[in-house]
C-alpha cells in the first residue's frame, strides 16, 4: 500500500422525523482525499468535500408552522480511518465537520448557516 490522492463523489440520502416534523432530502457531492498508510492494512484519509442538495420540512397537518423547500450547499473536511479488505477495497469511517448554508427557495428567502459534526462510513475502491 502507498500513499494515493483519491478523487471522490457521493450521492447522499437523508430523512429525520419526529412528532413535530419529517425533514428529508438528497444531495451531491465531489471531493479530494489522500491516502496515507499508517499500517500494512489500515490508513488515514485526510479530505475535504464540496456539495450541494435540496431538502424538504414537513410539518404534520395540524401544526402552524409552513412546510419548506430549501437549497443546501455544504463544504467539509474530514480524517476517516481506512481498513484495506484487499488490495484495491476498502471500507471505513471517522468524524466529519462540516460547513452548511441553506437558503429557503421562495421569494424574501431565510437563510441559515449551521456546523455539523457527524460520522461518516465508506466503502471504496480502485482499479
Amino acid at each position: 500500500m502507498s500513499e494515493t490522492l483519491l478523487l471522490e463523489a457521493a450521492v447522499t440520502l437523508w430523512r429525520q422525523s419526529d412528532l413535530s416534523l419529517t425533514y428529508y432530502g438528497f444531495g451531491i457531492e465531489s471531493g479530494l482525499g489522500f491516502n496515507v498508510p499508517v499500517g500494512t492494512r489500515v490508513s488515514l484519509l485526510p479530505e475535504f468535500r464540496l456539495g450541494g442538495g435540496w431538502a424538504k420540512y414537513d410539518y404534520p397537518v395540524s401544526s402552524t408552522n409552513v412546510d419548506h423547500d430549501y437549497y443546501h450547499y455544504w463544504g467539509s473536511i474530514g480524517m476517516p480511518v481506512l481498513f484495506h479488505l484487499a488490495p484495491h477495497f476498502f471500507i471505513g469511517g471517522g468524524a466529519q465537520l462540516t460547513l452548511y448554508d441553506s437558503k429557503l427557495n421562495a421569494s424574501g428567502a431565510n437563510t441559515y448557516e449551521t456546523v455539523r459534526i457527524t460520522l461518516q462510513g465508506m466503502i471504496g475502491g480502485w482499479l
